[in-house]
């Protein structure tokens, strides 16, 4: 007999006491109402449901399987911790003797869920299991697009957007042949009433996973009324006229540290000193440098609007063979099919498109080639969303993942990044806060089709305006060279290991 063990860790905003209620505790009143056409029944044949319990899982007609049965091992509510065997069912075939779970939920610095889930495979005689088939298993065991484990969120309280008739985004990731929604919808009559059958106790919240599919999240939609004041190409232009004189020595060490830019390069796979980057937005090259320590700097192009930026970038010796142009990063000067990989960090948040940018990085990539974009995520303090929507664009998670999927990226995945000191906590945004990457799977063009760009460089501006759009954005900017000294605070003061 073999063991074959995996572990998965996954990040969620929301509490571990919501979580395990919703997944563990009440999973068998839930799931059925969540995925009838998927989950008949969900059953405590033996036991009152603590450990030594039998549950047993029945699956409605046209599934791959009929019945599940789990071994409830240990259920303890104080810990967060479930642990349960798979012990009888179509899915052990004769190939398996038995698979063991193991489930333990953590709280994280900034209020939400680690969640940390080991399988252990225990294989009869001499079959060999690979990684493949165990995932091909679970989608057919449970109806799932993806390497997705069964897991839904709820938050314990009724989503009050739906009555008020609020536009909101859906995303899944529990797609089965008779249930299959947009990843992005306005609210239907479908939506509603689907939501409104589970809205009488569950309404329902976010996981996000290391592919990123989501399992279904609810989020209202931007107010079209957010000025973003610096979100415009001739107001970023002069903001980085002046900034770019103390940018890399007094905004970088608050907010992108040498050690953030690894960590969010590593995702972007450069593997080979001979792949040919683009750096879109590169600035003044401080993420260049990092770049060209897996890359040949000759095999590297800076782009970036901003002439004073680039001044600084032609500056550092490392950077000396790049090629370094100006030029709009949602217009680029590349022919379809050129690079290997496209990097773009700390310059989404000023591109008034930021849907157009993500469709050129499509564009100019070669068929395999992957897109890294790094940048801000929306904060969740009203003070901080408040400035956040003056200054410029901080984009929510799903948002970016809802950009690179209409671009026609694959494999997206996110990951979460921020400055040490912050011990993980997110409440008030970061400039860069994630770090993004998609796989192009086909050579040309985005299949993605846009109407005019939002913003026309060329067309006059009325000078007062222009000035009062600068002088609010910076002044909302200020805010933000502010909060990481404030976290720096905090950090020193509050003992290790507490949340701040």
């Amino acid at each position: 007999m073999g063991i074959i063990t995996l572990t998965d860790e996954r990040l969620s905003s929301i509490p571990p006491s919501r979580i395990f209620k919703a997944t563990i505790l009440d999973s068998h009143n839930l799931i059925p109402k969540l995925m009838p056409q998927a989950v008949k029944s969900i059953e405590i044949i033996q036991g009152n449901g603590g450990a030594g319990s039998i549950k047993q899982i029945n699956f409605a007609e046209g599934s791959n399987f009929n019945y599940m049965k789990h071994h409830i091992d240990e259920l303890n509510e104080e810990t967060y911790t479930y642990k349960y065997t798979l012990i009888e069912g179509e899915a052990l075939k004769d190939k398996l003797e038995k698979v063991c779970f193991e489930v333990k939920l953590e709280a994280s610095t900034d209020g939400g869920t680690i969640s940390k889930m080991t399988s252990k495979y225990y294989t009869k005689g001499d079959f060999v299991l690979t990684e493949e088939e165990i995932k091909s298993g679970k989608e057919k065991v449970l109806g799932i697009s993806g390497n997705v484990w069964l897991v839904v969120l709820i938050v314990a309280q009724r989503n009050r957007n739906l009555s008020a008739g609020r536009n909101l985004y859906i995303h899944l990731s529990i797609v089965t042949p008779q249930l299959k929604l947009s990843h992005k919808s306005n609210q239907t009559d479908a939506i509603h009433a689907k939501t409104e059958h589970l809205a009488q106790f569950y309404s329902v919240g976010l996981l996000s996973c290391p592919q990123h599919s989501l399992i279904i999240s609810l989020s209202s939609s931007r107010p079209v009324s957010q000025p973003r004041f610096i979100q415009h190409k001739k107001e970023a232009f002069w903001f980085y006229r002046f900034l770019s004189i103390v940018y890399d020595h007094v905004i970088n060490p608050g907010h992108w540290t040498e050690d953030m830019r690894d960590e969010a390069l590593e995702p972007a796979d450069l593997y080979d000193r001979n792949m040919k980057v683009v750096d879109v937005g590169g600035g003044t090259g401080f993420t260049t440098l990092g770049i060209v320590k897996h890359v040949d700097a000759k095999n590297v192009t800076i782009l970036d609007q901003s002439p004073h930026q680039l001044a600084k970038a032609k500056q550092k010796e490392p950077l000396k063979e790049c090629k370094i142009i100006e030029g709009d990063a949602e217009d680029l000067p590349f022919p379809t099919d050129y690079a290997d990989r496209y990097i773009s960090a700390g310059s989404i948040e000023y591109w008034p498109d930021p849907q157009r940018g993500i469709k050129e990085a499509y564009r100019v990539l070669k068929i395999g080639g992957k897109a890294c974009i790094i940048g801000p995520v929306y904060p969740t303090f009203w003070l901080s969303r408040f400035f956040a929507d003056v200054w410029m664009l901080f984009p929510k998670e799903e948002e970016y993942i809802e950009w690179f999927e209409k671009a026609g990226f694959k494999d997206i995945q996110l990951k979460r990044i921020g400055p040490k000191w912050y011990r993980g906590v997110r409440r008030h945004g970061l400039i860069m806060g994630c770090s993004v990457t998609g796989v192009k799977p086909f050579s040309g063009d985005s299949p993605l089709q846009l109407g005019p760009k939002a913003e026309d460089v060329e067309k006059p501006v009325n000078p007062i305006v222009f000035f009062l759009r600068f002088i609010l954005g910076a002044t909302a900017a200020t805010y933000f060279v502010l909060v990481p000294i404030y976290m720096w605070l905090k950090d020193q003061i509050v003992p290790k290991g507490r949340p701040i």
